[in-house]
This record gives structure tokens, C-alpha cells and sequence, in this order.
């Protein structure tokens, strides 16, 4: 009777059931360590009250954290990290419409611009709520809207045009207004 050779994929299948078994065991029988990693403040105070000067590595000591300094505070939320220009958002006032006419009269209409929108030079919409209506509706260039045609958009304001009358209609930051699906 010949003996056939063991094959290599047995070879490896048999050790790595003994090293999983050997992690088991470890993990069986050591203790899991639960320390918190910031240990209280108490803990890292010497017994004479003055802060620990225990090395880094040392379990369950941790020197002493100054407190921030508030300046220091007030200087991270004075420059918004989001924001282009690290300045702080300053709400436009409430929106005003130029001093024809016609604006006037898109003001007693009641038109709110409430955003804009623009993906390459073309596709430029503006999101106008009308007094009639429950919810905004994107509206594009060229488009009408309550009798007015949307003539130009712009990244704060839109122009209405009715005839030959022009109403600025200026970005509402009022709070949110419900938008109908494009």
C-alpha cells in the first residue's frame, strides 16, 4: 500500500484552524482591559494635590489639560470653516425690490424669491413661492410666473418682467418654504 502525499490546501486549512484556536484560548483566558482611556481628574492629580508628572506610557496617568482659552473659542466661531472667505454669515435684510413701479407692484403681489440655482451658464432656475400658492416652484429663465417673465438670475436675485416694467425680486432668508417636485 502507497502513502499518497498530503496536499498543500490541507496543510494550510489545518493551520489556520490551530491558529484560531490558539486566539480563542488567549481570548479565554486574558482579561479584557475596560480602563477608561481619559482616566478622571482625580486619578491624574498626585496624592499631594499638585498634577501627576507620571510618564505617558504609565497606566492610569495622564497629565494634567489646561482649560481652552476662550478667546481662542470665540476666534474658531468667528471664522467658519465651511465658508470660502472664513467670514462669518451675515443675513441679507429683508428683502426689498427696487424703487419702480412695477417692483411695487411684484411686492404686492407677493412673490418670494427663496433660492436659486444655476449648473453651467444655461440652466439657471429660481425657486419663487406666489401668495396664492402653498409651495415654491422652480422657475427658468424666459418662463412665466403670476403674469411676470422671468428675465435674469442672479446668485442673490432674480428680475421679473412684465411689459416693459422690471420688479428685483432679492433672496428671502426667512426660513423654510415647501417646493414643489421640478
Amino acid at each position: 500500500m502507497t502513502r499518497q502525499p498530503i496536499s498543500l490546501p490541507v496543510i494550510a486549512l489545518a493551520l489556520t484552524a490551530v491558529g484560531v484556536g490558539g486566539l480563542l484560548v488567549r481570548q479565554a483566558t486574558f482579561p479584557i482591559d475596560i480602563s477608561p482611556v481619559f482616566p478622571e481628574p482625580a486619578a491624574v492629580t498626585g496624592a499631594s494635590g499638585s498634577p501627576s508628572t507620571a510618564n505617558p506610557g504609565d497606566a492610569g496617568a495622564m497629565p494634567a489639560r489646561a482649560p481652552l482659552d476662550p478667546a481662542a473659542v470665540a476666534e474658531i466661531s468667528t471664522r467658519p470653516l465651511f465658508a470660502s472667505d472664513r467670514k462669518p454669515f451675515v443675513a441679507p435684510p429683508p428683502s426689498e425690490v427696487a424703487s419702480t413701479p412695477a417692483a411695487a407692484e411684484a411686492v404686492a403681489d407677493g412673490f418670494r424669491l427663496v433660492g436659486t440655482m444655476r449648473t453651467g451658464g444655461r440652466d439657471a432656475r429660481a425657486l419663487i413661492r406666489q401668495p396664492d400658492r402653498p409651495a415654491a416652484e422652480w422657475v427658468e429663465i424666459g418662463k412665466e410666473i403670476g403674469g411676470w417673465r422671468l428675465d435674469a438670475i442672479e446668485k442673490d436675485r432674480a428680475v421679473l418682467k412684465r411689459g416693459d416694467r422690471l420688479a428685483e425680486l432679492k433672496l428671502d432668508l426667512r426660513g423654510p418654504v415647501p417646493v414643489d417636485a421640478p
